[in-house]
């Protein structure tokens, strides 16, 4: 019989990430400091002439509201639940539209035919202020496509926005020593004034508490399409 080399193919030289059932979450910066503090300015105000405010840090899994001004202070307090339609009035007009064309800028990432950012709208609005040692517990806003919080005020080491990644218990069956990157569930990232986050109302988040011996001043928001 002849002999016959078999025929082989070239080795592959280059690879591709797929990437699939990536998360759609998406961060910019505004320097337009003179908003930043208007926010921080109309948050303090409506602070002061409210009653019976939400807590946060420790009693926001409790949902417990207070007019003592010693315990606000001491674990701060959000306008959620008492007042999230700041976009409607009149004194917010201006924060408002700064907030809604950012986050239809971040959401041309979203799409290449731009459905999510051409159709981008405030579904509600409000604001949280964190004194030193303040944090927020992990949650997420159902029934929402995307959501989104501002940073009106954070300096440094004001407690990192904290993702966890909604498969983690999948992820966890399979944990092994030195772990690869795809098993870590959790994703930090600092905070600084004028840093906006997009990203789905589904995915899990909360916050490290702010050390940075100030208020940290958010003003959170839910998109509608």
């Amino acid at each position: 019989m002849g002999s016959y080399k078999r025929a082989i193919g070239k080795p592959m030289l280059e690879g591709r990430k797929l990437g699939f059932f990536e998360t759609p979450a998406y961060a910019g910066e505004c320097k337009n400091y003179d908003i930043c503090e208007e926010m921080c300015a109309l948050a303090a105000a409506h602070e002061e002439q409210t009653k019976n405010l939400r807590l946060i840090s420790d009693g926001w899994n409790t949902r417990a509201r207070t007019d003592d001004k010693e315990l606000r202070e001491k674990q701060g307090v959000t306008s959620h639940g008492t007042n999230d339609r700041l976009h409607l009035l009149e004194e917010w007009e201006r924060p408002a539209n700064l907030i809604i064309s950012m986050a239809k800028e971040l959401l041309k990432h979203a799409d290449r035919e731009h459905w999510y950012s051409s159709r981008a709208g405030i579904e509600s609005m409000w604001y949280s202020m964190y004194p030193d040692g303040g944090y927020i517990p992990e949650h997420i806003h159902s029934n929402v496509a995307f959501s989104g919080v501002f940073y009106a005020k954070a300096e440094h080491d004001a407690g990192d926005l904290v993702f966890h990644d909604p498969a983690w218990h999948l992820k966890s069956a399979v944990w092994v020593n030195d772990a690869p990157a795809q098993a870590i569930t959790k994703r930090q990232f600092p905070v600084y004034t004028g840093v906006m986050f997009v990203f789905p109302g589904w995915l899990p988040h909360s916050t490290m508490p702010n050390k940075s011996g100030e208020d940290r001043v958010i003003i959170g928001f839910n998109l509608g399409f």
